[in-house]
């Protein structure tokens, strides 16, 4: 299984691909959503972890570019680490 994380948190990144090669799964990572875009494009994903919120193209943006890209079957989970005082 192939899981693309996008994440432009370096630790968030670190911490789920850690996990996930633990589980012997296939993790390539993203630091923003253009550049998950990108990847989505050379890749067949079988899941992918969006940060909701990331520079250049946000996690719904991208999410939307890649439905277009007619990548239906694919899997897409939204990450949020959203923190209110």
């Amino acid at each position: 299984m192939k899981i693309l994380i996008a994440d432009d948190d370096k630790d968030i990144q670190e911490i789920i691909t850690y996990n996930l090669n633990k589980e012997n799964y296939n993790v390539v990572s993203a630091d923003n959503g253009l550049e998950a875009i990108e990847i989505v494009k050379k890749n067949k994903l079988d899941l992918i972890l969006l940060d909701v919120m990331m520079p250049q193209l946000d996690g719904i943006e991208a999410c939307q570019e890649i439905r277009e890209l007619g990548k239906d079957d694919t899997i897409i989970v939204m990450l949020s680490a959203r923190d209110e005082n």
